[in-house]
């Protein structure tokens, strides 16, 4: 899918050719443009919602149109089969929708280049579901199958050069995917095989596992998630030539078809190199299994999900089926759950595991710990607690500890929160880690488990020792990393965003594909800031940048005075380097200049058609 390439490939021909203009023994090759002989007469949903029959097998011929011509489709080419995640078939998309056109060849990505116009000429082919998804092709033993490569070549005719400018970019959540109602043929047939972006999520097991798995048959599902926890599957051949690359870290976009199988909608990605943007680099699994060192271990741990999300280095881990454990609040109160409900049960039904920071039992004054819990309706459900030896359930080694459980009721309402008790803890040393381990069957007959006001470390009824705080000059901090709301003004919040990932927040900014706001200046500004005290005064904050082209140019660091207008700008001493979301300090900015003062800080961000990188940002203090 590196259609980079083939510009590449032909602006070196075209420099080549006039390279020797000159001489009379050679002539310059021509540059030829392919011009279609056929033009489309049906889009793309018109013809899948003729011929749409519901999800079951079937196999239709392709008619003639009411007037009794051909039917001829168009549109661009939104796949590769570079990678052999997508196999011997093409995704051609026009305004309406998309459809897969099966093909029995691979390398089709060399003729039918990503971005390519295709017409194609479709009476008296084929068309029907594999497992529901809606393809052409031909009969192969009752279902859809490829057509020979010659076949393809007389139907399907290219039209230009490819231009992925011409791609149309759906840029959809989560949420939405999920929310399309196929029951209606038109929306159904608009979205299935649509090429669509996804931002703002993550990879489930991101760094731990691969895109596929060699000791698999055929395919492997992952997932994505976005902030709110809703996940999407993804779908990858093991026969790949990504398959054994490890799912990046952090949060991006991903760009993928939108593929269905039996009644799941399924992301497939063409290439990892291309469609997975804004993330950290891809490579070879990490170790989750590897113990933490004794000075990341605290000797307390307290969670009560007030903040919304999951404490600090705290992490969720399922190991089959596609629930997981997420915060949710019940009329102001915050607490994690797990439900199977309307999930899809794995090789082992369900199992989610809901993990803490790593906990130094060396440290502790009091070896106790203790939580509550409460159950939603009645069903096959249960949840364990177990001390693990690293936050990888599949390696580490588990001691399962017991406590107090509530009972379901029989009219399925909440039990209401039950103390655990106090479990002894005085077994463990070192460094460990504590888990919650949810497990169901049936996710239409399935408990909910809600657990709230962890203490580890110390008595149910003691409070933590908070550790004193060092003296210092600390004046302002803002954008803190624990934080799960921020007091400063967005000017555009179609491209800044307060981001979360991992329990760690930051600020985004990103124009990426909104050329819209291309050569414009947004802002993050700061609450007026009280510097009136202060003799003296120095700005830090860390930032991350992997994408670099305009950034440095057009981004930075702005200051003014309350009431003012304009913004000053500041020289930011270090910039994080590229090709990795490593965040790095900025450096010293000298404020002096403003102490005795009020003052606001802003982030400025700028875009153009020359780049429209992405800038993360956290921790910013002004110290004395």
């Amino acid at each position: 899918m590196k259609i980079r390439n083939f510009f590449i490939g032909l602006a070196v021909a075209a420099a080549s050719a006039g390279a020797v203009s000159c001489s009379d023994d050679f002539d310059r090759p021509p540059v030829i443009v392919p011009e279609a002989t056929i033009e489309a007469n049906t889009t793309i949903l018109d013809l899948k919602e003729q011929y749409w029959q519901g999800t079951g097998s079937y196999l239709t011929e392709i008619g003639l149109t009411e007037n009794g011509d051909h039917i001829i489709i168009g549109g661009r080419v939104v796949s590769s089969d570079e990678c052999g995640n997508i196999y011997q078939r093409i995704i051609i998309e026009d305004e309406t929708a998309a459809i897969p056109v099966r093909v029995y060849a691979t390398g089709l990505y060399e003729t039918y280049h990503y971005g390519q116009e295709v017409l194609m000429d479709v009476t008296g082919l084929l068309i029907g579901t594999y497992n529901g998804w809606l393809m052409i092709g031909v009969d192969y033993n009752g279902g859809i199958g490829g057509m020979d490569k010659n076949v393809m070549t007389e139907r399907a005719q290219v039209n230009g050069l490819p231009d992925v400018r011409e791609i149309i970019d759906y840029n959809v959540t989560i949420s939405e995917m999920n929310g399309i109602n196929t029951s209606d043929v038109t929306e159904f047939m608009t979205w299935q095989s649509r090429f669509v972006s996804l931002e703002n999520v993550e990879f489930v097991d991101a760094g731990k596992q691969p895109f596929g798995d060699s000791s698999e048959n055929s395919y492997v599902t992952r997932y994505i998630k976005d902030a709110d926890g809703n996940r999407m599957v993804v779908n990858t051949s093991n026969k790949c030539t990504f398959s054994g690359t490890t799912m990046p870290t952090g949060t991006g976009t991903v760009r993928a078809i939108l593929s269905y199988f039996r009644s799941d909608w399924q992301l497939v990605i063409s290439d990892p190199a291309t469609d997975c943007i804004g993330f950290d680099e891809m490579g070879e699994p990490t170790d989750p299994g590897q113990p933490a060192e004794p000075g990341d271990a605290a000797a307390q741990i307290t969670a009560d999900f007030e903040s919304g999300s999951l404490p600090a280095g705290w992490t969720e881990t399922t190991t089959s089926g596609n629930r997981n454990w997420l915060v949710k609040d019940f009329s102001g109160n915050y607490y994690a759950q797990c439900s199977a409900f309307k999930g899809t049960a794995g090789a082992n039904g369900f199992e989610s595991w809901l993990i803490t920071a790593p906990v130094d039992f060396d440290k502790m004054t009091e070896k106790v710990m203790s939580f509550e819990t409460e159950i939603q309706y009645s069903g096959v459900s249960d949840l364990q607690l177990y001390v693990m030896t690293s936050a990888d359930p599949a390696t580490a080694e588990k001691t399962e500890l017991t406590f107090i459980k509530p009972e379901p009721n029989a009219n399925e309402s909440s039990t209401g929160y039950l103390f655990s008790g106090e479990i002894d803890l005085s077994q463990f040393t070192g460094v460990k880690y504590v888990a919650w381990l949810y497990t169901a069957v049936d996710p239409n007959a399935s408990r909910t488990y809600r657990v709230d006001n962890v203490k580890i470390g110390f008595k149910a009824d003691q409070e933590p020792v908070t550790p004193p705080t060092p003296a210092g000059g600390t004046l302002y901090t803002a954008l803190d990393e624990n934080a799960t709301s921020i007091d400063w003004t967005l000017t555009n919040t179609d491209i800044w965003k307060w981001t979360e990932y991992s329990g760690k927040h930051y600020l985004n900014v990103s124009a990426f594909n909104k050329p819209e706001f291309y050569d414009q200046v947004s802002y993050a500004e700061s609450p007026v800031i009280d510097l009136t005290s202060a003799s003296k005064a120095t700005l830090t904050f860390d930032h991350a940048a992997k994408f670099q082209t305009t950034l440095k140019q057009l981004c930075g660091v702005v200051v003014r005075l309350e009431g003012a207008t304009d913004w000053t700008e500041l020289t930011i001493p270090e910039w994080p380097a590229a090709g990795a979301w490593t965040f790095v300090s900025s450096g010293a900015i000298d404020l002096s200049a403003y102490a005795g003062k009020k003052i606001q800080i802003a982030f400025k961000y700028g875009s153009s058609a020359e780049g429209a990188d992405q800038w993360e940002i956290k921790n910013l203090k002004i110290t004395e």
